[in-house]
C-alpha cells in the first residue's frame, strides 16, 4: 500500500515515467485536502502493518518475547497477569522494542567512540530558491510535502558531504 501512494503521491519518483492511462496529477494540486490524503493514507498503512502483527504473532514468535513461559517454569503465576499480549516487534518503529534497540546502538556508538562533540539541527526552508520554483502559480511550499521532503534530503546530503571534507571520516 506504501508503495502504491508513494508512486501516487510523490511526482519525483514519476518524472520520466509516463502513468499507462496518461492521468493529470490532479491530486498534486489539492492542497489541504492532499495533505489530509496523505495522513489517511499514512493511518490506513499503519493499521495494515498492526493487523498483520496482530494475526502473525507466530511467525514472529511473540511467544519467545513474552514471560508466559518463563512464568509457568518458575510456578509465578498471576491469574490477572495472564493473557493475550500482542508484541510488536523491533522492526515496528516507535514501538518500545524499536525505541530500546535505537537507546543500545547509540550507547554502543557513544562507548566505542565517546561522547558528541557536536549537536546539529537541521531544517528546512520553504523559501529556498529550489522550493519556489518548482511550486505552481498560487501554491504554496505547505501544498508540496514531497517536493519540501525532496529538497531537504539533498540539501541534507550536500551538508553531510561537506562536513565529512572538514571533519574527515569519523566513523570508520
Amino acid at each position: 500500500m506504501t508503495r502504491f501512494w508513494a508512486f501516487r503521491l510523490f511526482e519525483c519518483i514519476r518524472r520520466g515515467v509516463q502513468p499507462p492511462t496518461h492521468e493529470p496529477t490532479t491530486i498534486l494540486h489539492g492542497g489541504c485536502l492532499l495533505q489530509q490524503l496523505i495522513v489517511d493514507c499514512w493511518a490506513s498503512a499503519e493499521q495494515l502493518k498492526l493487523r498483520w502483527i496482530c494475526t502473525n504473532q507466530g511467525t514472529i514468535r511473540a511467544d519467545l518475547y513474552q514471560g508466559l513461559v518463563d512464568a509457568l517454569r518458575t510456578d509465578d503465576l498471576d491469574a490477572n497477569g495472564i493473557g493475550h499480549h500482542i508484541v510488536l516487534p523491533s522492526s515496528f518503529i516507535g514501538s518500545d522494542r524499536n525505541m530500546s534497540q535505537l537507546y543500545q546502538d547509540s550507547m554502543a556508538l557513544a562507548c566505542k567512540y565517546g561522547p558528541a562533540t557536536y549537536f546539529i539541527t537541521v531544517t528546512a526552508n520553504p523559501q529556498w530558491e529550489e522550493i519556489q520554483s518548482a511550486l505552481l502559480p498560487g501554491q504554496q511550499a505547505n501544498d508540496c510535502p514531497d517536493l519540501v521532503s525532496h529538497v531537504f534530503h539533498r540539501k541534507l546530503t550536500l551538508l553531510l558531504k561537506h562536513l565529512k571534507k572538514v571533519f574527515g571520516e569519523q566513523w570508520a
